[in-house]
């Protein structure tokens, strides 16, 4: 993971991060046959780190688009329902 700076000014209170992913280990949460990248390994304790680092606060999970429409490795991530965090998933088209 890249190195975080110190910003030059602090965020500001219940700053959120609107859109993050994150990605699970491929043996649980392989990517959709279809994708245009393969994620590398991202789990939230890795976003935790950075977004206490940066000062944030809130944060909204979004489905990424190399799982398709499978939802597991969002619904599985710790803290969905969490006051401060929120996901936004995919659904098959009818």
């Amino acid at each position: 993971m890249p190195e975080i700076s110190t910003l030059a000014r602090p965020v500001p209170p219940l700053a959120c991060d609107c859109h993050m992913h994150v990605f699970g280990p491929p043996n649980l949460y392989p990517g959709s046959p279809g994708r245009t990248y393969t994620p590398s390994l991202m789990p939230l304790s890795a976003y935790q780190s950075v977004a206490e680092r940066l000062g944030l606060q809130r944060v909204v999970f979004v489905q990424p688009s190399a799982y398709g429409t499978d939802n597991r490795a969002l619904l599985d991530t710790p803290g969905e329902g969490s006051p401060t965090m929120r996901t936004r998933r995919m659904s098959p088209s009818p």
